[in-house]
């Protein structure tokens, strides 16, 4: 699963809460977002939501949609509306914490970053997202923890130890740091390559 399904936009697999119409749309919109068509996943979730107002999938697929185009108002408004139709879609708060962090109201993502692990404790994304809230707000500990759990469920993630990485060094532990951008590297995050040319002479 690439980075854009793992996020947020989700194909509806089941016909039990959405006609098959909708359903068309849904899957034909993330299956168009999963390849970086955007505009054309927005038109598909447009129909879904024609056909359906209460769909809280297609206003949260739309939401996320918008994000990557840089919409981060129109964003914004989708996935609060998601929220208010289904306030139990981990998803959908780990999005709408990435959008607030855009209008640097990070503790508003923190709120959501905690709603959405509070929702699944097995959220992956969401505790790397909340420890560079907190790597933000300088809670290094803090940070260092949610990477840890982000790298306890995904031993291969490698941002998560390249972040993990950058709170290390913060607090003066440099020769763990850079073991961790080594890691990183080595997982195939080759930003943090650069991070050891820099620090780990």
């Amino acid at each position: 699963m690439n980075n854009i399904l793992a996020l947020l936009i989700i194909y509806s697999f089941s016909t039990t809460s959405y006609g098959q119409s909708i359903k068309e749309f849904l899957d034909s919109g993330a299956s168009k977002a999963n390849h970086g068509d955007f505009r054309g996943a927005i038109e598909d979730f447009n129909k879904s939501i024609e056909l359906n107002p209460n769909n809280a999938l297609a206003f949260g697929n739309r939401g996320s949609a918008k994000f990557f185009l840089q919409d981060y108002s129109g964003a914004l408004q989708d996935l609060n509306k998601s929220i208010e139709i289904d306030p139990t879609n981990a998803r959908t708060f780990c999005m709408r914490g990435r959008t607030k962090r855009k209008f640097e109201d990070n503790f508003g993502a923190m709120q959501d970053y905690n709603k959405a692990v509070e929702l699944n404790p097995k959220y992956t994304e969401a505790y790397d997202y909340r420890g560079s809230v907190k790597f933000m707000l300088q809670d290094y500990r803090g940070a260092i923890l949610d990477y840890d759990k982000a790298i306890e469920l995904n031993p291969k993630y490698a941002q998560a130890y390249s972040n993990r990485g950058s709170a290390k060094y913060k607090l003066g532990d440099q020769s763990n740091a850079c073991l961790d951008w080594s890691k990183a590297g080595e997982l195939g995050y080759t930003e943090a390559y650069k991070k050891i040319r820099e620090n780990c002479q």
